[in-house]
């Protein structure tokens, strides 16, 4: 409340100033709001989508687990940073995964483990990107 008898409303989210469907919530300062985004947008008003990569996977090599695994470069060391990894029992037909910063990971890689303990695990690279924001593909 404002004013000189505090009778003003002032409510800094009408109208609603969060862009794609976001929730818009004030804050304890008048001119300070909070905007909750939706989960595929990001930003101060949610204007800004996250990155996504969204892969179809054609064929299928026989396997009992497979790992999914993204990777940031840090490009002054050159070392592979995991940022995240799904495990699953059966490698699914589309691989999805968004996050928080600006780019998607630049390496992912898929790992496939067999039931015959005495065999590596077989890796696949799946895609190396520099500075993308998104990635809607199919791999063979």
């Amino acid at each position: 409340m404002f004013g000189e008898q505090c009778n003003i409303a002032y409510d800094k989210c009408l109208p609603n100033p969060c862009q794609n469907n976001g929730s818009c919530y004030p804050t304890a300062k008048p001119d300070i709001i909070l905007c909750l985004c939706t989960e595929g947008y990001r930003g101060s008003n949610c204007e800004l989508k996250k990155p996504e990569i969204q892969l179809y996977v054609n064929e299928s090599v026989h396997h009992i687990g497979a790992v999914v695994q993204y990777f940031e470069i840090d490009f002054i060391s050159l070392d592979l940073i995991l940022v995240h990894q799904q495990v699953y029992r059966t490698l699914p037909t589309l691989i999805e995964y968004k996050n928080k910063r600006k780019t998607i990971p630049e390496i992912i890689l898929v790992k496939l483990y067999s039931s015959q303990i005495e065999l590596p695990a077989e890796f696949y690279l799946i895609s190396v990107h520099i500075n993308v924001t998104s990635i809607y593909a199919t791999t063979q």
